[in-house]
């Protein structure tokens, strides 16, 4: 009894502490966060430092007194806001939430955001104005608790206001045991770690974290799924991995992440879901530390399935359609046998809502759209492997991709129907208004089991004969000029202005100020609508299986081989990819606004020849001058 007296006792848990105590600032050039006395998050910047800009959402567990999270959103730019609710949000309750200001974050505000805040309990948001400094702390799920506010207003435009600091004494709550935490030792783990993953922390109502993908599609049996990733954006990551796993026929063991960075949090999410996943520091900076990531996962995937052929390389920031595998399974014949392809695409470039309808179409284009690929060993090991930019190379690996020099004439495949949708809306090339103006309105698949149509007319050869023969029996569109442009003066030389010319029947693109009528001009929103009865009649008594017939066919003017002008022109107007000329093949483009078919045929194309005789093509106009302007 004395012995087991003498004997050392367990280690008894530490009592849990009755309150925890926040102090948070905000100010021009930091922002920082303390729990009970001690900095647990602290941003500072130089004078005119634009990184680190924004609201910083820190998110502490009250049990431990944790930092779980911490994340910042610059919201002095437009659409960030979108990304702070959805945040907000996805953090549990019962957990205290943090929002401090660093330089500015109130520009990009709008009333969206203000409701979004509000609802936790702000009464000083709808006051947050530029560069005003504002901090605030909340218990999430509280009702019986008014947030803590602190709002400190500029006195002029030219400078900041002070410094805003607010602190808060929050009760304990301990009745946050989660129904899981007795048998689920994975998600325990995480969940003591981080926060923002929604249902993965939620007690009552936790997110499985295996889905019904049905079997593993045999076809990709040794097919890698290549998931690159960063540490800086795990919720991307945690997003891509749930679409990924969620899809039809995914062989959960064949994904494999690739993390570049130190940072855990990321590694963490792929062990949460059970795929492999390894991590190492890429040389390189910026975009050259980006190519740098490429190859060093491409390169070890293949290293690591020495048998397989092809590997699907699948970025952190973008979702996959629930037929993504089943539509990349149905393209490895292809892949394998024509030597023309280059890669096989999920993404469509010019796969804006409206523009594309039939999820069962393909297409061929000259350039590499990526956004989930499918890559062929022998082309990565002997072609692209040997020849990568260089860390001190500031390359975009997918640009140098899209060079003549490496795609050497191949084209890839895509689906009318992207079976991706690209989400992150931050990055090093990429922010929310980037991402609105182009990424936000893509469509993309929705269902499984898609037979995709044509797989025995996709090899180059018998897609260029399709091509032609739909151009042959489509509707020529703008072959009668209207009153204005048929009164302008002859065509000038090359070289010359011709402000009156909306058509021309040579190789030279001519300028135009002339105001077309709703028929003649494509960016009018009628324009498609009035030419579809045309299209219908070409129809009529005709076979209902003749497949060719039907496409509204628009003849667009080129210079030369790579004027792009007019392309670009439309491209604008109808609010697709206007950076640089994508979605091509032989300078012919392929849409289909409203389940309408439409072919653009250039006349530098080699299909310009399966148009009739003497047909005109459409010319960008230089200046598009009000009605009431031409008319006086």
């Amino acid at each position: 009894a004395a012995a087991a007296a003498a004997a050392p006792s367990p280690a008894t848990p530490k009592p849990l502490a009755a309150t925890r105590t926040i102090t948070a600032i905000s100010s021009r050039l930091e922002t920082w966060v303390e729990v009970d006395g001690k900095k647990t998050v602290k941003i500072a910047r130089r004078i005119g430092e634009e990184r680190d800009r924004g609201i910083m959402v820190s998110v502490i567990n009250p049990i431990t007194g944790r930092m779980v999270t911490s994340r910042i959103f610059d919201t002095f730019v437009s659409h960030t806001e979108l990304e702070l609710i959805d945040f907000l949000r996805d953090v549990n309750d019962n957990r205290i939430v943090v929002l401090t200001v660093r330089d500015e974050g109130s520009f990009g505000l709008t009333e969206t955001g203000r409701v979004a805040i509000a609802q936790y309990g702000s009464q000083k948001i709808s006051k947050f104005a530029y560069r005003d400094m504002w901090a605030m702390i909340f218990l999430k799920g509280a009702t019986d608790l008014n947030p803590w506010e602190a709002l400190s207003k500029t006195k002029s435009m030219t400078e900041w206001g002070g410094t805003a600091r607010v602190s808060a004494v929050i009760p304990i709550r301990t009745n946050d045991a989660c129904s899981w935490s007795s048998h689920d030792a994975e998600r325990v783990r995480f969940c003591s770690m981080y926060e923002g993953y929604g249902r993965v922390c939620n007690c009552q109502d936790p997110l499985p974290l295996s889905f019904p993908s049905g079997e593993p599609d045999s076809r990709l049996d040794n097919v890698p799924v290549v998931v690159i990733a960063g540490d800086s954006r795990p919720h991307y990551l945690f997003r891509a991995l749930t679409s990924l796993l969620s899809a039809k026929g995914v062989h959960k063991d064949m994904v494999r992440v690739y993390v570049d960075g130190r940072r855990a949090e990321a590694v963490d999410i792929a062990r949460l879901f059970g795929v492999y996943v390894t991590a190492k520091v890429a040389l390189g900076e910026k975009n050259a530390r980006i190519a740098q990531h490429y190859k060093a996962s491409l390169s070890a995937a293949f290293d690591e399935h020495p048998s397989a052929e092809f590997a699907i390389v699948h970025e952190e920031d973008v979702d996959a359609a629930p037929d993504y595998f089943e539509y990349f399974a149905q393209l490895l014949p292809a892949a394998a046998a024509d030597p023309t392809v280059y890669c096989v695409s999920a993404w469509n470039d010019l796969g804006q809502e409206g523009w594309v309808s039939d999820p069962a179409a393909l297409l061929r284009v000259d350039t590499m759209p990526g956004l989930g690929w499918l890559l062929r060993r022998s082309l990565y090991k002997t072609e692209l492997e040997p020849n990568w930019p260089r860390f001190d190379q500031q390359w975009d690996w997918d640009m140098w991709m899209r060079t003549a020099g490496m795609r050497k004439g191949r084209e890839c495949i895509i689906p009318e129907v992207s079976r991706t949708f690209h989400f992150g809306a931050s990055g090093v090339n990429m922010n929310p208004y980037f991402h609105m103006a182009y990424f936000a309105k893509h469509a993309i698949a929705h269902t499984t089991g898609v037979t995709m149509a044509g797989l025995d007319r996709i090899t180059h050869d018998a897609y260029d004969t399709d091509l032609r023969r739909r151009i042959e029996a489509g509707t020529v569109l703008l072959q009668q000029q209207s009153a204005a442009a048929a009164a302008a003066p002859p065509a000038a030389v090359e070289g010359e202005n011709n402000s009156n010319k909306n058509f021309s029947d040579t190789s030279t693109a001519a300028s135009s100020t002339t105001t077309l009528s709703r028929s003649e001009d494509p960016c009018h929103p009628d324009f498609f609508t009035l030419h579809r009865n045309v299209a219908a009649a070409s129809r009529e008594g005709q076979n209902p299986e003749d497949m060719y017939r039907g496409s509204l066919v628009l003849p667009i003017a080129m210079a030369k081989e790579d004027d792009w002008s007019t392309w670009m022109y439309l491209a604008k107007c109808w609010h697709l990819w206007d950076l640089d000329a994508r979605g091509f093949h032989s300078g012919v483009w392929r849409l289909r606004p409203h389940g309408q078919p439409i072919i653009l045929v250039s006349n530098a194309s080699m299909f310009s020849s399966a148009l009739p005789e003497g047909t005109k093509y459409f010319v960008a106009p230089v200046e598009r001058k009000p009605a009431a302007a031409v008319a006086a």
